[in-house]
């Protein structure tokens, strides 16, 4: 009428994969806690500082704002909706700041860093019929 318990029970792929699914579902709510970026400009240095919390401690990495050209937004892939601010170098050479998966973000984001570092700020074609509208 019940269960016997004398009888061994059987660990199946379903129980390996509710684990594996509950172990990911805690590793993103922790990582939605700790994950976090900040940007930000060092006045003596005229440099951008990139501090990154996450689940393993904090990393900083800086970058010299001095002999950037221009700061631009880019798609990072032909179906993908994330976007990539980055700093472009006179000599060519790009520094990638910071990705997101919202458009209006990303432009924010860059607006506010080519104000702090007073460089100008170009966006693709398609982003600037988006802003005007």
């Amino acid at each position: 009428m019940g269960t016997d318990l004398n009888e061994p029970r059987e660990f199946g792929l379903r129980a390996i994969a509710g684990i594996l699914a509950l172990v990911l579902l805690i590793t993103l709510f922790i990582g939605v806690w700790f994950w976090q970026n900040w940007i930000y400009l060092d006045p003596t240095t005229q440099d951008l500082v990139f501090k990154h919390r996450g689940i393993f401690g904090i990393s900083w990495r800086r970058l010299n704002s001095v002999d950037v050209a221009y700061v631009a937004i880019k798609r990072t892939g032909v179906f993908s909706r994330s976007w990539k601010v980055l700093l472009v170098y006179a000599d060519g050479r790009t520094a990638s700041l910071t990705g997101t998966g919202a458009e209006r973000m990303a432009q924010e984001v860059a607006r506010r860093i080519a104000r702090a570092i007073n460089k100008p700020l170009r966006m693709p074609e398609t982003v600037r019929k988006a802003c005007a509208k």
